[in-house]
């Protein structure tokens, strides 16, 4: 006859250790998530989370800012629902290309914004896979290029300033 007390003894060890455990995971867990909170109210880029039907279920702050939403305007719609400019919306279907097909999407995107310049994002879109792989949803992270264009394009202007100054140059010193 097997002792009480040492199957006892056995078992409150291994429910022990599985508590011990349990706290641990529990405790990565909300540091994970704490990172995860504080990246999207930091970050300078625009940053969102969409579920597996394609609904924004988080945005950072600077996302916002960018797009001149409030909250209620994305969170729970769809890309489609949240942006009426149609090539805005286009943010959508690569987010369900990377939850249909589990793959990395990267694209360009220009948003419109009423009394003010258009945006221009370089994208990058993540799905997002939980711990049977299945996939839950995607992650959006965007750096606003648009600066960085604007200058490109004022360069190549001077550039062609410079071009065609050289050519009159040229022309008056009879080369």
């Amino acid at each position: 006859m097997p002792d009480i007390d040492q199957n006892f003894w056995e078992d409150y060890q291994h429910l022990k250790k599985e508590v011990i455990n349990l706290r641990q995971s529990e405790s990565r867990l909300m540091e994970i998530r704490s990172r995860h909170q504080a990246s999207m109210k930091s970050s300078t880029n625009l940053l969102a989370v969409i579920d597996s039907e394609g609904r924004f279920s988080e945005i950072s702050k600077r996302g916002l800012e960018l797009l001149k939403l409030a909250e209620r305007d994305i969170l729970g719609k769809s890309a489609k629902e949240a942006f009426k400019d149609a090539k805005a919306a286009v943010l959508g279907d690569h987010a369900r290309d990377a939850v249909l097909h589990g793959k990395t999407v990267k694209f360009t995107w220009r948003v419109a914004r009423i009394g003010a310049t258009p945006l221009v994002f370089r994208v990058r879109i993540e799905p997002i896979v939980d711990n049977t792989n299945r996939i839950t949803g995607a992650f959006i992270d965007a750096s606003d290029i648009s600066e960085i264009l604007d200058l490109q394009e004022r360069f190549s202007d001077l550039q062609s300033q410079v071009n065609d100054m050289k050519a009159q140059l040229d022309k008056l010193l009879g080369n």
